[in-house]
């Protein structure tokens, strides 16, 4: 399912941030499950986090453990990621379970 006013922010190594379209594949009180499309890039791109914003709202941001970040390669086609949020008020702003899954 998509949403208007839904969006993934994927944050870079650097710290540098990236709206991406998603897809969101499941949602209860305790976690959200989204599908990441990452566009192709002219240069590498490394995400070591994300986060879920709804009507300008943070719903919750994860920093993806560090032996697995998202990396999509320069002038890679469109690169699809799932991601889990936990959405219980007490870890949704700093999950860091593992999150993705290619």
């Amino acid at each position: 399912m998509y949403r208007k006013g839904f969006w993934l922010i994927l944050i870079e190594d650097d710290g540098s941030e990236m709206a991406v379209a998603c897809q969101i594949l499941s949602r209860d009180d305790a976690r959200l499950q989204v599908r990441a499309h990452i566009p192709p890039s002219w240069y590498p791109q490394t995400f070591t986090g994300f986060k879920v914003r709804q009507d300008g709202e943070i719903l919750g941001w994860r920093r993806l453990p560090p032996d697995a970040p998202i990396r999509v390669p320069a002038h890679a086609g469109l690169c699809s990621h799932d991601l889990e949020l936990s959405t219980d008020a007490s870890t949704s702003r700093r999950d860091t379970a593992p999150a993705v899954s290619h």
